[in-house]
């Protein structure tokens, strides 16, 4: 942004092909510097490639952890747990303080990205003056800055950008819940709604595919009473050459869906005879048919409003709320970026928590501890050291002393000279957390999980496998009592449990407690990672092993001459980095317009979803959060084993 307002103080963003060509067309006594994606370059160069105003066209295409990209359809598998983690961003951004601060820090962002524009900052003046919270909806259906930027945070999945527009996001999403109250009351039991789009071919396909199955929104998804105005959308004329007209009907059954808010806001828009209806963030829905209408010369794609995928995500919500204890919000917004894969940005978070005057002062070690983590996880381990030993010291030198809250560093520190192979260090302040968390919480809380597994991740290293069993199982037991059924802790510590039978040449009871583990990451991550990847690539390897044990003993019986068939296990291990407690092992994860999108689920609907959602892209008002997972080191010949930060 800033480098193309250096280069002209004139910026326009479009995020509509057909607009940004229609927009080029209707400039004609300037000259035009036109930026644009690899993806749109075709489409738009065979348009605008004679224009005499456009003086130069550059194609912004390279690939970047940190670049934000729109997304376009995704493949289903990759999307269940993506859901699950909007569902927690969600949750923490709706109960992070929105006061004046909240609102300042939006308006200050929005001046900043405006600056020059004036009809928009007109508008944040308006805004800064007069907004009231009773006032988000009539404010966001206005083709105003708000409008533009919160859909724009949700459409590339900008979290840094979602946090700044927290107190109004809270504010809409509250709105469209006491709207909703009011039409309860109303007397309706089912309402019919509808959604016209232009969608590609490939959306298309990937949705046929999946009828019976979950879709949800990652934004606000408006809708419309009335089907005509639906068709409008539907059958607008474009020139795309591969992509249809689709009308989305939903079905929604006030009394069977209590966590599926929507509201009437007709009233407050300035176009109310598009009768609109406006969805909360994260509504799912069930994809009931898709066919094609003859008559009306486009896909029928019907959908029935559901609370399927809500429930869950509400259990894992609640789990990760025990799990936090008294960490403040702001905190937990943090630990979420880390887990996220956002590292770079989490640490500038937790930088500006250091300097803000709200900050509580008992978050001060917190956040150190949490800095660490995000070094840790980007491969720094003496920055991590420097972060976690801060943290502690921190604690221990308060008044009155924090013992309890020390265990988490500790155990970070102990993982840091684990990582550096300094295992009689690593096991003394292992023990030393074990110690604090069991006075806490008992031998057999859940919170002991992580450090137990480390110190069974040492024994492992040091080829003292009775003793890393021992401490698996434990922690394998404490998992099965406290955890739900299917929970990425418990699938690594049955991975780590193969891994040591591996090593001990019981290829049979490794290949059991692989494929288990397997079997829980495939319903709770995305089919092509890594974790699934590599247990896959393990069980491979026994099979393969076990093939060669077979030819051999059939060789040694066909010529009766006893030979050797010991030698180097060919395996690979699956480690998560450790976990944390500020940073344990996450369900990584990984808008056509200024829209929502739609995902889709891996799962069908008649079926309990474990982590249900998968999404598919359209032009709504929709988001995504991609959450990278923590980086994992393969080894040809050895098996990797999986280890905990807090």
């Amino acid at each position: 942004m800033n480098e193309l307002r250096q280069i002209n103080n004139y910026v326009v963003f479009q995020t509509d092909l057909e607009a940004c060509i229609d927009y080029i067309k209707s400039i004609t006594n300037e000259k035009i510097f036109l930026v644009t994606s690899g993806r749109d370059a075709k489409s738009i160069l065979k348009e605008v490639h004679e224009l005499a105003q456009i003086d130069s066209m550059f194609i912004f295409c390279f690939k970047s952890e940190n670049q934000h990209k729109e997304k376009t359809t995704r493949d289903l598998s990759k999307e269940s747990a993506e859901f699950l983690w909007f569902q927690m961003f969600k949750d923490v951004i709706l109960r992070l303080p929105r006061g004046n601060h909240a609102k300042q820090q939006m308006i200050e962002f929005c001046q900043h990205y405006y600056r020059g524009n004036e009809k928009e900052l007109k508008f944040i003046r308006e805004f800064k003056h007069v907004y009231k919270s009773n006032m988000a909806i009539r404010w966001y259906t206005k083709e105003t800055f708000l409008y533009k930027s919160v859909n724009k945070a949700l459409r590339t999945e900008d979290i840094e950008q979602l946090h700044t527009f927290r107190f109004f996001i809270t504010d809409l999403s509250l709105n469209l819940a006491a709207e909703y109250e009011k039409l309860k009351k109303k007397g309706e039991k089912i309402i019919m709604l509808y959604r016209g789009l232009i969608m590609e071919h490939e959306e298309l396909e990937t949705l046929k595919q999946n009828e019976g199955n979950l879709i949800s929104t990652n934004g606000f998804l408006s809708t419309s009473r009335s089907k005509e105005e639906a068709l409008e959308f539907a059958t607008k004329p474009t020139k795309r050459t591969d992509s249809v007209p689709v009308l989305y009907e939903i079905q929604c059954n006030i009394e069977e869906t209590d966590s599926t808010i929507f509201a009437d806001i007709a009233e407050f828009s300035d176009y109310p005879h598009e009768l609109e209806v406006l969805f909360d963030l994260g509504s799912t829905f069930e994809i009931v048919s898709i066919k094609k209408d003859i008559e009306l010369s486009l896909w029928l794609i019907k959908l029935n409003a559901s609370d399927k995928g809500s429930k869950v995500a509400k259990e894992h919500i609640e789990l990760n709320r025990k799990d936090e204890e008294e960490t403040s919000l702001e905190l937990i917004f943090g630990r979420l970026l880390i887990d996220m894969g956002q590292y770079d940005q989490s640490l500038k978070y937790f930088q500006s928590l250091m300097l803000n005057d709200y900050t509580q002062k008992d978050d001060i070690a917190k956040i150190n501890n949490l800095i660490g983590s995000a070094y840790y996880n980007k491969g720094d381990l003496d920055k991590a050291l420097e972060y976690y030993e801060l943290a502690y010291n921190l604690m221990m030198n308060d008044k009155p002393v924090r013992i309890k809250d020390s265990a988490r560093p500790l155990t970070n520190i102990g993982l840091i000279y684990h990582r550096k192979g300094q295992y009689d260090r690593a096991l003394e302040l292992y023990l030393k957390s074990i110690k604090i968390f069991e006075t806490y919480y008992g031998k057999e809380h859940i919170k002991t999980t992580k450090t137990l597994t480390n110190i069974g991740s040492i024994y492992t290293e040091t080829r003292e496998y009775n003793h890393a069993l021992q401490y698996y199982e434990n922690v394998l037991k404490i998992q099965k009592e406290s955890l739900p059924s299917n929970h990425m802790e418990t699938a690594m510590t049955l991975n780590n449990i193969a891994v040591v039978y591996q090593k001990l040449n019981d290829l049979e009871r490794a290949s059991e407690y692989y494929q288990q583990s397997l079997n829980m990451k495939q319903k709770i991550l995305p089919s092509d990672h890594k974790d699934i990847t590599v247990t896959r690539n393990n069980i491979a390897k026994i099979n393969k092993r076990k093939n060669r044990l077979q030819y051999a003993t059939s060789d040694v019986y066909e010529s009766s001459s006893p030979t050797s068939t010991s030698s180097e296990l060919d395996y690979e291990d699956e480690t998560s980095d450790s976990a944390t407690e500020e940073s344990s092992p996450a369900l990584s994860a990984s808008r056509a317009s200024s829209a929502p999108r739609l995902q889709y689920t891996v799962q069908t609907a008649s079926k309990r979803p474990t982590v249900p959602i998968h999404r598919v892209r359209e032009p709504m008002k929709t988001a995504v959060i991609r959450l990278t997972q923590k980086q994992t080191t393969d080894s040809e010949d050895d098996a990797e084993e999986q280890s905990c930060i807090f």
